[in-house]
């Protein structure tokens, strides 16, 4: 996979949850669209994850994974759909 544009946030993030506030998050040095895949920092630059931009959003960054290893590939969303359908299955 290609590397993907990298994300700085502006303190260190205080929670474990997926949701990333806009204002916790850096300008990008270059304007980046509505759900582009990006590598998320910290401000020592140190990885969070990666996950999906929102410019405009107050919700900013969706973290999708936290694991320096786990790529944004077509297998990394064929095995979290084939999850969320088994959970469902097994659930309803």
């Amino acid at each position: 996979m290609p590397s993907l544009p990298v994300v700085h946030l502006k303190k260190e993030r205080a929670s474990d949850h997926p949701w990333i506030f806009h204002k916790m998050v850096q300008q990008p040095r270059r304007p980046l669209a509505f759900g582009t895949l990006v590598e998320i920092r910290s401000s020592t630059n140190a990885f969070v994850g990666r996950g999906i931009y929102h410019p405009r959003q107050t919700i900013c960054l969706r973290l999708l994974t936290e694991d320096p290893a786990e790529e944004l590939d077509q297998g990394f969303f064929r095995r979290r759909l084939a999850q969320a359908k088994q959970l469902r299955e097994e659930t309803l």
